[in-house]
């Protein structure tokens, strides 16, 4: 399910509605439901942003190491949608 502005999604890894997890999707490249894919300068409209909408995605996710800032973790680099 996506945030309000459709910069963020969050979703359900299994049946379990307690094993949530989420992930900032702004700036990723992203294909629409055409299959045409997008640079990311422009969020992944596909998503939407009715935070009560299921929206089913296939995501590309790297781990990046912490740097000099401390920061790392998962990061999106592309986002398909599905539906």
């Amino acid at each position: 399910m996506p945030n309000g502005h459709g910069t963020a999604i969050a979703f359900y890894e299994g049946n379990d509605p307690r094993d949530v997890g989420s992930h900032i999707v702004v700036g990723a490249s992203w294909a629409g439901r055409d299959g045409l894919w997008h640079d990311g300068t422009d969020g992944p409209t596909c998503a939407g942003t009715d935070t009560t909408t299921k929206t089913r995605v296939r995501l590309g996710i790297v781990y990046v190491e912490p740097g000099r800032e401390g920061v790392g973790g998962p990061r999106v680099v592309w986002l398909r949608c599905l539906d």
